[in-house]
């Protein structure tokens, strides 16, 4: 098909319903339903007036415009879209993932490199899942997640009904590859397996069977030559395109691919300028002076009251399950809080959890209590706000024994280290266990802010051989130097009871930091630490994680594997002291995390 290019792209009915409104740059598609006027995108901020003039050249009302679809967060396809609705009252609807660009928690949203002024943020009135169909009377909306351009891509196909019947109209909602190239992927910390996700979306698409290809850019779908058919008369249904337009993009990406160095580090961590290790005292002084709060004093007058096999036949009664209290006094002052215990009946000594948990059930989404029995572990796991609550109010639980008037100073404990120092205790419990337990494997872990909770336990209780830190990303198990995702500004604005008030010091401020995070994975040498890393979990980013363990490898008698390369989805680097696994998925502790954290342990057991 010859190329054709017209600087001003007139509106043109493409086929039955379907109208193109956008421009020579971007693609505005229009819908004429039963319901009303339902748009596909909504152009570059400067577009407002000319897709206007486009909808009323065609003969119809922007006031009746019902419903606008995102395909991607880029400001060049929801640019005009507040504007749109003040006049119309219009639904908005964009991916989940994607609706965290436009509502500016996610700076991914191109305006920077548009050279754009930004626009207000905003919330879309309707987040949409892979599969999600919408009606509009006659007309029908399927959306597919298509991650690679966005985390958060979103395909249409939309059947058309018009004078050869109803017709399937496809788009697939970001093929440029401009935020898939290595250099944007280590600035902006996206991960690498953004650009396979991509690929995969390709291969899926291709199974569909389309009559019509729509693109949200003219020049990537021949919008242009389309519209010289119309002109002619001749029709512009095509059933050959759609897998012939998804081959030339996926080309396009193995063009790209020959043409870099393969997902190299490279020198991504001389990039980040963190400061030198130091000795173990030394980078623990540090992280609790300036981020953490010292720790609350050890427990005095403890005892344990157990309230034994509270849960009859546990795990098919492959294991006794018992309630414990811990009793003790802190500065003098009577505290408890309560924790579970699961021992496998099986005889010998097994290797165990201390598993800090946001449920006090004994087995929940996050604690896969009949599986890790199964796999020979016991596991001791308790809830953090039996410890502290998860806020501001410091006159609750161990914070009200800790602070009278429920204010602190500069350096004292935030929730974290109270989290901490509770683990601690339950690892003296399990101390008094040593003729079922393997005192040489114990481990503690975490997930999200309970995941900076078990590295800090880790890093201070040499007891725990083993530290697994799931998702715990900023102020956590991921470099605060060039972060992408959540940053101090981020995490102090929502969570400042969360760590000592001398942390607040350092918003903005992360480059001129006394330390960074491999400071805290560092403190725990010689002994083990794992973190696990989600591929779409981007607030956590898994660059800046993978990072940490790279810089903190040289305190590791055996250090980081995965140091030449960035990780792929289901790369695991286990054979070190200091180990990284990444799996595809969001934001949670999932069976592959403890899968891969037992492997581990087993490895170095």
């Amino acid at each position: 098909m010859e190329k054709v290019f017209l600087s001003n792209m007139p509106p043109f009915c493409m086929y039955g319903n379907l109208y193109f409104v956008g421009s020579s740059r971007v693609s505005v598609h229009l819908l004429d339903t039963e319901e009303g006027l339902v748009l596909i995108d909504a152009g570059y901020p400067s577009m407002y007036e000319q897709i206007l003039d486009s909808i009323k050249k065609l003969g119809f009302d922007p006031k009746r415009i019902c419903a606008i679809f995102h395909t991607h967060g880029h400001i060049d396809h929801y640019g005009c879209t507040l504007r749109l609705k003040a006049i119309s009252g219009a639904k908005t609807y964009i991916s989940r993932i994607d609706n965290d660009i436009v509502n500016g928690k996610l700076d991914l949203s191109w305006t920077r490199e548009l050279h754009l002024d930004p626009i207000e943020p905003f919330d879309c009135d309707v987040l949409i899942e892979d599969g999600d169909v919408f009606h509009f009377g006659n007309t029908s909306i399927r959306c597919v997640l298509t991650p690679g351009h966005t985390p958060g891509v979103l395909s249409f196909f939309v059947s058309v009904p018009g004078e050869e019947g109803i017709k399937i109209a496809a788009m697939h909602g970001g093929v440029g590859l401009n935020t898939m190239k290595i250099e944007y992927l280590l600035k902006e910390g996206w991960p690498i397996t953004n650009r396979e996700r991509f690929r995969s979306g390709l291969r899926k698409l291709m199974t569909e069977n389309v009559d019509l290809v729509m693109g949200n850019h003219p020049q990537q779908t021949h919008t242009a030559e389309k519209y010289q058919k119309v002109l002619k008369g001749e029709s512009v249904l095509d059933p050959s395109e759609w897998r012939e337009a998804l081959l030339s993009f996926e080309k396009k990406l193995d063009k790209l691919l020959a043409e870099e160095s393969p997902f190299a580090i490279g020198n991504a961590l001389d990039d980040r300028k963190l400061p030198l290790l130091l000795s173990r005292n030394e980078m623990l002084a540090v992280l609790l002076r300036e981020e953490y709060g010292k720790l609350p004093p050890a427990p005095t007058d403890v005892t344990f009251e157990v309230e034994e096999n509270v849960v009859k036949r546990f795990c098919a009664g492959n294991a006794v399950a018992d309630r414990v209290t811990l009793h003790c006094k802190v500065n003098g002052k009577a505290f408890s809080f309560p924790f579970y215990s699961v021992i496998p009946l099986k005889s010998g000594k097994h290797p165990f959890f201390v598993h800090i948990n946001f449920s006090s059930e004994i087995a929940n989404r996050y604690q896969p209590t009949e599986e890790l029995i199964d796999n020979g572990f016991a596991v001791f796991s308790f809830c953090y706000n039996d410890i502290t609550s998860d806020n501001g109010d410091f006159s609750n639980g161990l914070a009200g024994v800790l602070y009278e008037n429920g204010e602190r100073g500069a350096d004292d404990p935030g929730k974290i280290a109270m989290w901490a120092w509770a683990a601690m205790r339950v690892m003296d419990y399990a101390q008094t266990l040593g003729h079922v337990l393997d005192l040489d494997a114990g481990a503690v872990c975490g997930h999200s802010r309970l995941g900076k909770t078990a590295m800090l336990t880790g890093a201070l209780d040499e007891r725990f051989q083993f530290v697994y830190s799931n998702n715990s990303g900023c102020s956590g198990d991921a470099l605060s130097r060039g972060h992408a995702g959540e940053r101090i500004s981020d995490i102090v604005q929502r969570f400042p009871f969360w760590f000592c008030e001398n942390y607040k010091k350092h918003v903005d401020r992360e480059n001129d930091m006394p330390f960074d995070q491999h400071y805290l994975a560092a403190s725990i040498a010689p002994r083990h630490l794992l973190v696990g890393a989600a591929a779409m979990d981007l607030w956590a980013d898994p660059i800046s994680q993978q990072l940490c363990c790279l810089a903190a490898s040289p305190a590791f008698e055996n250090g980081f594997t995965g140091n030449a390369f960035f990780a792929r989805i289901d790369d695991a680097y286990l054979e070190g002291d200091i180990g990284f696994h990444l799996r595809s998925g969001r934001h949670y502790f999932s069976r592959t995390d403890w899968n891969r954290l037992i492997s581990f342990i087993r490895l170095h057991q």
